[in-house]
């Protein structure tokens, strides 16, 4: 595995646990010394298959998880990719919008003397936290960009029914995995 990845961070894993199993560490010590790269669950796993003589059997199981939970976020990520592109569109829009049509109309409507209507008074008041604030919605949207790794430009990390998604996903896993065995 550390001749065909060309992944760094893998390689520099892989080498140091092959390093580790050839120096007589057990296999599963030697995941669990490379836990940022193995989660508690590959661990155990591999430690309940070298105790009871099975191995191979839960190897093969674990490379089926690991297919498994990357067709999953590939798929995930497949479906959220149209509607990031509409709404990023739409924002654009909106933009464009507050920036040049809002404050001619309401130069229209004030030429006129006619009172703005609530929805336009709504638009002239976000037209003028857009102009006020740009420098510092670009900063925060950078830095919320920055802080999801792989997410893409709108990120859904942090909103609760994601959190709550991805430990139904992770006790899912347990289940088909004390179900296999």
């Amino acid at each position: 595995m550390e001749t065909q990845t060309e992944n760094k961070y893998l390689k520099s894993v892989t080498a140091k646990m092959i390093n580790d199993v050839r120096e007589g560490t057990s296999l599963f010590k030697a995941f669990s010394s490379q836990k940022p790269a193995f989660s508690n669950l590959y661990c155990a796993m591999i430690k309940a298959g070298e105790e009871s003589g099975s191995l191979p059997r839960v190897l093969e199981r674990l490379i089926y998880i690991i297919e498994h939970e990357e067709k999953v976020r590939n798929d995930i990520k497949s479906a959220l990719r149209y509607p990031m592109i509409v709404l990023t569109f739409l924002g654009i829009a909106f933009i464009i919008l507050l920036t040049f049509v809002v404050p001619k109309f309401v130069g229209i409507f004030e030429k006129e003397g006619i009172e703005l209507p609530l929805p336009t008074k709504i638009c002239v008041v976000m037209y003028s936290f857009l102009i006020q604030y740009w420098l510092y919605i670009i900063i925060f949207l950078t830095a919320h960009n920055r802080s999801c790794s792989g997410c893409g430009f709108f990120c859904f990390c942090h909103f609760p029914a994601h959190v709550g998604f991805n430990q139904n996903s992770i006790i899912a896993g347990y289940i088909n995995i004390i179900f296999y065995f």
